[in-house]
């Protein structure tokens, strides 16, 4: 085939520095973030480069809002939903209570919790995290307790919970008549204290990966190894792993003795507890755990042995 001039033009290789390709997509995509200078995100933006050589994007805007990520301050639709979704769960396994829609007062409130016939909790979860949308927050939920209080003689708690960053004037006009003002992750340590746990746990033995001198809980540093996945023979890293688990699975690990199984799920349990995404993570030794029948006791006991004697019950 005979190529034309244009033709030979568009052929041409050109050159894109990874940073500037990536500002040149959030100023035509209209969001702001960041990325992880890392191999996985370097090749993605070298395999968007390489589609840009023969899809150039658009110079006009796009009105396609990037799931998941943030845009003028505020989380998108869809993350939003999981976010609303989150704060309903650790809710629920707070009170042990299905939150509920209700109207109370002539409003309506999309997370309820009945926990008696005189007592209710009300969480308002809000992405709109302007100190003017809080402070209307904190009056509708004033005004529902009282409603409540004075008609049905029925207490109220009331909390609401921001998307974004919570600032001393929330918390003070909250503090002003008795509403707990929060971010995602105070909310999820009032139910239970990951960082707390974290720390503890990380100090504690794991299954067997101790100091074969000492005895004591291994610290040497980690060894990257790949584990072989039965199903498909596809060999995975901890870091795979631990998004397996995230997404649900269940997995067992199997090898050996002196394999690294126990190794491995340290890894992951520091992983995953580092990451902003696992709000509730627990690493039992169930070997620990004999005799007892039930999942509220295996987790009872190990809270308790972990230090944790409050949020075990």
């Amino acid at each position: 085939m005979r190529l034309t001039r244009d033709k030979a033009k568009a052929c041409q290789p050109r050159f894109f520095d990874v940073y500037e390709l990536y500002r040149l997509l959030c100023r035509q995509r209209g969001a702001h973030d960041r990325y992880d200078k890392t191999a996985e995100p370097f090749l993605g933006f070298i395999t968007i480069a390489a589609i840009k050589q023969w899809l150039p994007l658009s110079t006009k805007p796009s009105t396609i809002s990037l799931a998941g990520r943030k845009r003028g301050g505020h989380v998108t639709d869809i993350s939003w939903q999981k976010f609303e979704a989150d704060i309903r769960e650790v809710a629920r396994l707070k009170w042990g209570v299905e939150p509920q829609q209700k109207v109370i007062s002539g409003v309506k409130f999309d997370c309820v919790l009945e926990l008696s016939w005189d007592h209710l909790v009300i969480v308002e979860i809000t992405k709109n995290n302007t100190l003017d949308k809080v402070r209307g927050d904190i009056n509708r939920l004033a005004l529902a307790r009282t409603a409540c209080f004075t008609q049905e003689n029925i207490y109220v708690e009331a909390f609401i919970v921001l998307s974004g960053i919570v600032t001393a004037a929330m918390l003070s006009a909250g503090e002003a008549v008795k509403v707990k003002v929060s971010d995602r992750g105070a909310f999820q340590r009032f139910l239970f204290d990951h960082k707390q746990y974290a720390a503890t746990r990380r100090a504690l033995q794991f299954g067997s990966a101790v100091d074969p001198i000492t005895g004591r809980p291994d610290t040497a540093s980690y060894v990257p190894v790949l584990y072989s996945r039965t199903r498909d023979a596809r060999r995975m890293n901890v870091t795979e792993i631990g998004r397996l688990l995230t997404a649900g699975h269940s997995i067992i690990l199997t090898g050996e003795y002196g394999a690294g199984k126990s190794r491995c799920v340290k890894e992951i349990f520091d992983i995953l507890a580092a990451s902003s995404e696992t709000p509730l993570l627990l690493s039992i030794d169930l070997r620990r755990s004999w005799g007892l029948t039930s999942g509220a006791e295996i987790v009872r006991r190990h809270l308790e042995e972990v230090g944790m004697v409050e949020q075990a019950h």
